[in-house]
């Protein structure tokens, strides 16, 4: 049985539009097995509107629907895709880490692999995007995505064909 609350989406969907940032939100089933088995207690997987919304929305985002973005609010941005593959990912981390400091209540971390680096923004210099052009060379304006996972890369190439893909291979 998958852990996730079969209703996940609509779940978060509630978190997002809702006012009343205490609202707790049913997610998972049960805590995963392996998470568990370190010492965590088998609960089912709760998150707030609040807590929801500062995964899922950017610092920009937050601030343009109106929310807090006093210090000490971190908005991280993933969407909600993103999020979503976060918490399933937790049924597999990479590894667990079980930390206590003077018999207090432990924390465990659980590593996940981020798979979710972001494409860069590619900004036309000297054409208009989506419009043929007969320059002999163009002038592109690349943006780099912040990538904590350090997988950064990209790869592009020009072709006639829409159904071209770049090579991934970096000796191309």
């Amino acid at each position: 049985m998958n852990f996730l609350n079969q209703h996940i989406y609509s779940e978060i969907l509630k978190g997002l539009n809702g006012v009343n940032t205490d609202n707790q939100l049913f997610l998972g089933y049960y805590t995963p097995k392996i998470l568990v088995e370190c010492g965590m207690p088998n609960l089912p997987l709760m998150t707030n509107s609040s807590h929801l919304k500062e995964n899922i929305f950017s610092y920009k985002e937050a601030k343009m629907r109106g929310l807090s973005v006093a210090k000490g609010k971190h908005y991280h941005g993933l969407g909600i895709e993103k999020y979503v593959e976060a918490i399933k990912s937790l049924d597999n981390p990479l590894a667990i880490y079980r930390w206590q400091k003077n018999n207090k209540n432990p924390q465990i971390f659980a590593v996940e692999q981020d798979h979710f680096v972001l494409p860069p923004v590619l900004k036309a210099v000297n054409f208009k995007k989506n419009v043929r052009s007969s320059q002999e060379k163009v002038k592109i304006r690349i943006t780099m995505p912040q990538d904590t996972s350090g997988i950064s890369g990209f790869s592009w190439s020009f072709s006639k064909s829409p159904e071209t893909e770049p090579s991934t291979d970096s000796s191309d």
